[in-house]
């Protein structure tokens, strides 16, 4: 079960720093050229990596399903932090898919900061899961006072 875990959290603190990395190189780096802007050369690599920990993300989360989900689902726990943080990864996963596939050069940077305004929101969500699940496991471990 550690090892899941650990494997969740690497993935997604490749994710992270991925799209962080994109975030400065997109937003910080880039400079002005004779005919406009000058994509930094850390732009398309750190999209290359992002897209490669998707990959990884999406099968740790995915692994996380049938035993930590299932489980804490049925025994009542922690459910809306758990519900938040699935919509918030699906919501990713469509918006990643349409930037990469579908979307238009008017569309692209609308649907490119839904997906940034996600994935850093996703951090919040995963912090309170991880406290709120820490506190109910505290709750249920508590020997009873009567």
């Amino acid at each position: 079960m550690k090892t899941r875990k650990y494997a969740f959290y690497s993935a997604f603190g490749l994710l992270t720093a991925t799209g962080l990395l994109w975030l400065v190189a997109h937003y910080l780096l880039r400079t002005s050229g004779e005919f406009g802007d000058v994509i930094h050369p850390l732009e398309p690599l750190s999209l290359k990596l992002h897209g490669a920990a998707m990959m990884y993300a999406l099968f740790t989360a995915g692994a996380m399903m049938p035993g930590h989900a299932h489980l804490h689902w049925r025994n009542q726990r922690n459910r809306l932090p758990g519900v938040l943080m699935l919509a918030a990864l699906g919501l990713l996963v469509l918006t990643g898919w349409l930037l990469y596939y579908i979307s238009t050069e008017e569309t692209h940077g609308l649907i490119g900061t839904i997906h940034w305004v996600i994935g850093l929101a996703l951090l919040g969500i995963l912090a309170w899961h991880r406290t709120s699940g820490l506190a109910s496991r505290a709750v249920r471990r508590r020997p009873d006072s009567a």
